[in-house]
């Protein structure tokens, strides 16, 4: 009977530690949502907001210069776009290539379940295994005979 409540106990401790990484879970996944939503919608206003009044100005400056250097008015800002638009593309580039990677602490915390629920020795990990997990009792009872 007692082989089967620790059973139970164990079984329930399993349980209750995989409905709080998937909490943990569910909890990063709402927040990468929340940030990749107001990046999205950032981005969006910044690049209408932003090419409405590029475009404004380099019409505004062809204008300008209709009369007298229509061409090189239209080069200038022709560089001048696409010059942004790579500096743009790049910077995106190496955002995405340093973003950290999504779910890492719900990740990590499986990692150091696996390793807490199973003993034996990871593959590259020279460490000696933890030893067995004591409760309260055991170390009372530990106190008692050695007192």
């Amino acid at each position: 009977m007692r082989v089967l409540e620790r059973l139970r106990r164990a079984g329930a401790g399993v349980v209750t530690l995989a409905g709080l990484r998937v909490e943990m879970f569910a909890v990063e996944l709402r927040e990468q949502f929340d940030q990749w939503l107001r990046v999205a919608l950032l981005a969006i206003a910044a690049i209408v907001l932003g090419c409405a009044g590029l475009g404004f100005v380099a019409v505004l400056i062809t204008v300008a210069f209709w009369d007298s250097h229509p061409l090189v008015a239209l080069g200038v800002f022709a560089l001048l776009f696409l010059g942004g638009a790579a500096w743009c593309a790049r910077r995106l580039s190496v955002l995405l290539a340093t973003a950290p990677e999504p779910f890492a602490a719900t990740l990590a915390e499986f990692r150091r379940d696996g390793e807490v629920l199973d003993p034996r020795p990871q593959p590259g990990n020279d460490a000696a295994p933890a030893p067995p997990f004591q409760g309260p009792g055991d170390a009372l009872a530990d106190r008692k005979v050695s007192g």
